[in-house]
């Protein structure tokens, strides 16, 4: 397996708007992400979360600042994948309709696509639903089918935007689970670098090796954790004192930023 792509933020703003009404998404944010970590992004509502992970995907372009993907052991731009907090499934295509709709739109051959869209239905484990349509799912299955359409395409960097967060807890726990199980089976031949956008403090703190919280808009970083917890993650963890200890370090931090914003909205 090779390295794969890392992440780089260089001093990135986001400014909509112009001169007479302008609003600031992001202020100066710099980040470096190693290629195959797993990281997450916390923060108030509305503070630029969504921003900043829609110019890593190359959807929108920083005012100022610069975005960089790069990769020691590879020329070509990376394979991204990016997955809503909505399924957006094609209601009137099967699981393996929607599921093998990106590998069609490039042009690969029926018999290639289909196997390569049973491989990633079968990762996220809805083998047998792979004829069924989005009508006749629940919303975990749903998101299952909208993670294996972003696994079909191998990625090289997979973004998540709150996928899970209209999910009970329970389906929340168990994808949490089967998305770690991906990651760290990596994609193709290559490490796959993940960057998970969340409100939930215990999903950050149980999926993420590092998670970076930001204050109310203009996002700015009010702490960049490196996370003390065992490298293999189970259910077991949830109860566990040390990652009691992580999650009050992140609710403390994203605490003041609330804080931080109710002060302003007084002003």
């Amino acid at each position: 397996m090779n390295r794969g792509f890392s992440i780089s933020l260089d001093r990135v703003s986001r400014v909509f708007g112009d001169a007479t009404s302008r609003t600031i998404a992001v202020n100066d944010v710099s980040l470096d992400f190693k290629a195959g970590s797993f990281n997450s992004f916390v923060g108030p509502s509305g503070c630029g979360k969504s921003t900043l992970l829609r110019i890593i995907a190359g959807l929108d372009v920083p005012t100022s600042g610069r975005c960089e993907l790069r990769s020691e052991s590879q020329n070509d731009r990376p394979r991204l994948a990016y997955v809503f907090q909505d399924a957006h499934l094609l209601p009137w295509r099967s699981v393996m309709g929607n599921v093998e709709l990106p590998l069609q739109l490039q042009g690969m051959s029926r018999g290639r696509r289909q196997a390569r869209a049973a491989d990633a239905i079968a990762r996220v484990g809805l083998t047998d639903a792979a004829k069924r349509y989005p009508a006749q799912l629940s919303g975990g299955m749903r998101m299952r089918v909208s993670l294996a359409r972003a696994l079909v395409s191998q990625p090289d960097i997979l973004l998540l935007d709150e996928p899970f967060a209209a999910l009970d807890e329970i389906t929340r726990q168990e994808l949490d689970d089967e998305l770690l199980t991906i990651w760290r089976a990596g994609s193709g031949d290559a490490a796959m670098t993940v960057v998970f956008v969340t409100h939930s403090i215990a999903e950050a703190a149980y999926l993420s090796e590092r998670v970076v919280v930001f204050s109310a808009r203009p996002a700015r970083i009010t702490l960049d954790r490196v996370l003390d917890l065992p490298e293999v993650r189970s259910a077991e963890l949830r109860t566990d004192a040390a990652f009691a200890r992580e999650s009050r370090l992140l609710f403390d931090a994203l605490r003041a930023s609330t804080k931080s914003l109710d002060k302003a909205e007084l002003k």
